[in-house]
């Protein structure tokens, strides 16, 4: 099972959006721990963002007006952790 954990750079932004928009932690939370469970799991409908710069993307919303998702990636330094460096809503 991998570890989570945030990019550094994306924490105070992170911070503001949950306080923006408090009814989503919930969500992201149960995100979290269905990736550190299985970032293939089927409801996170897991695919790649971004094939150059190697970013995933998990649906934390789905069938939702402006849904919203979480980009991460696998770190490269840390071996089995995944790095979330965005969420919010879908682009």
């Amino acid at each position: 099972m991998p570890t989570v954990v945030i990019e550094k750079s994306f924490i105070s932004k992170a911070t503001k959006l949950i306080k923006k928009h408090p009814e989503k932690k919930p969500k992201i939370r149960k995100t979290i721990e269905l990736l550190e469970m299985d970032p293939r799991h089927p409801s996170l409908r897991t695919k790649k963002y971004d094939h150059n710069l190697d970013v995933w993307q998990s649906y934390v919303e789905n069938q939702t007006p402006g849904a919203w998702r979480l980009w991460w990636r696998w770190s490269q330094t840390r071996q089995d952790t995944i790095v979330i460096i965005g969420y919010g809503p879908h682009p």
